[in-house]
């Protein structure tokens, strides 16, 4: 009988449940990554997973040189979404596409696709850290657009004087370099979570973000759902 094999998108910790649940319904692993876990692999490609085209690459070598991938598992963030996309659209399985990969991982691509699609939406800029605010109107808020480590750039501008110090930091972490520039609206932070199986929507929750404001700085304190 020919083996049947899924392809996961990193072997770190975090991809450890789909690996383990894959490998209970008696498939084989290959695992995709710059330092892949072959202790709990049946084969590898060693790529960083934010090498979208190297990661594209060598799968398809591997899949004209052993076996077809019934599918690809991901639970990933940042560049990694965009890689584990286009390994489903390689492979013609299911898998998230591009443009729900591209707003997972910048703000400003979310923003232009609510644009596009009349979706309301906070005026936003994408800017670099030489952006002088010349005609910036103030308070507004200066965010990393391909944000690494949560909320720990993100800054309330009220000065033309701390704007500098505001873009650089959130420049220097942004995966990009390039950082939002966007205006203040006041009230709470709210979200949307659903989960989804072969595109139909099978659970929902609304959620609120705690999030504080110290020094210019804001912070994250968890979310509260009901």
């Amino acid at each position: 009988m020919k083996k049947q094999w899924v392809l996961c998108v990193g072997t770190g910790v975090g991809q450890r449940p789909l690996i383990d649940a894959a490998r209970a319904l008696g498939f084989n692993i290959l695992g995709l990554d710059q330092k892949p876990d072959r202790t709990i692999c049946d084969d590898i490609l060693t790529v960083s997973t934010y090498d979208t085209s190297s990661a594209v690459k060598a799968t398809v070598e591997w899949v004209s040189n052993n076996n077809k991938i019934d599918a690809v598992l991901a639970r990933t963030s940042g560049p990694a979404n965009l890689t584990a996309g286009q390994l489903s659209k390689k492979l013609h399985l299911p898998g998230y596409g591009s443009l729900l990969a591209a707003a997972s991982l910048s703000k400003y691509s979310l923003f232009e696709q609510c644009i596009e699609n009349d979706v309301p939406t906070i005026p936003s800029q994408l800017v670099t850290s030489s952006f002088t605010g010349t005609d910036l109107r103030l308070p507004a808020v200066v965010k990393p657009d391909q944000p690494v480590r949560g909320k720990a750039n993100v800054f309330l501008v009220t000065k033309p004087t701390d704007l500098g110090f505001a873009l650089e930091s959130a420049c220097a972490e942004s995966l990009n370099n390039m950082s939002i520039v966007q205006s203040v609206i006041e009230g709470g932070e709210f979200g949307f979570a659903g989960a989804f199986c072969r595109g139909e929507l099978i659970w929902h929750s609304f959620y609120a973000e705690n999030v504080s404001q110290i020094d210019g700085r804001y912070r994250g304190a968890g979310v509260v759902g009901p």
